[in-house]
């Protein structure tokens, strides 16, 4: 699977002028790839994560999909819910669902949904609603939930944020494994410097713009 943004570019419109929030992305991966992007807040992290997996549109430039042009909502939804995990900041999830619930809503997979529980240390919790937990345990659900359709890619913003730094490096070990063992390619949003270090490659941005890659 490989992503591809050219000279891709996106704006928002305050008092009938337009703001820039990403300026000329050009950027590729693919499963093979373990990819942590940095900097500071509001420079468009999120918004470029939110592009790529098909839940923000763009205004100038052009973003595929295996060489698929991805420019309306409808393309990126088949290809995301078949190939790309996410897992956004506010976890968007059912809160008066159960936490098997919520994580079944991916896919009617009860025998991967337990899996999942297990490997992410949340099985006890499955008859309980999301409402109830805590923000570490929902990011935990959210993970699972976008694991269930076993992505060729998961993307992440900011995956430790309401994490313990138990918690966070035994998610960071998973996702290691993720990437080493099960070819699963890897987008992480993050501010934590011990997170990022896990990743095959580092890019930061700033001002909307791909400023270094490592």
């Amino acid at each position: 699977m490989q992503l591809c943004c050219n000279h891709l570019s996106k704006y928002y419109t305050r008092d009938k002028k337009r703001i820039p929030i990403l300026k000329d992305i050009n950027f590729s991966m693919s499963e093979r790839d373990f990819i942590a992007i940095q900097g500071p807040s509001g420079c468009g992290k999120s918004t470029l994560l939110n592009i790529l997996c098909g839940l923000l549109p763009y205004e100038e430039g052009e973003y595929t999909i295996d060489g698929q042009l991805i420019n309306n909502n409808s393309a990126a939804d088949q290809l995301r819910a078949k190939s790309i995990g996410v897992v956004v900041q506010n976890y968007a999830l059912l809160p008066y669902a159960t936490v098997l619930e919520n994580i079944m809503l991916a896919k009617k997979d009860k025998l991967r949904a337990l899996e999942l529980l297990k490997l992410l240390h949340i099985d006890p919790l499955m008859k309980m609603k999301v409402a109830k937990l805590s923000g570490g345990e929902k990011q935990r659900v959210a993970i699972a939930r976008a694991l269930m359709i076993s992505p060729q890619i998961l993307m992440m913003d900011e995956p430790t944020g309401a994490l313990d730094s138990q918690s966070r490096d035994d998610l960071m070990t998973l996702l290691t494994d993720l990437h080493t063992n099960h070819h699963t390619g890897l987008f992480l949003v993050t501010h934590d410097h011990i997170v990022a270090q896990h990743a095959t490659t580092i890019i930061h941005m700033k001002d909307g713009e791909l400023s270094q890659n490592q």
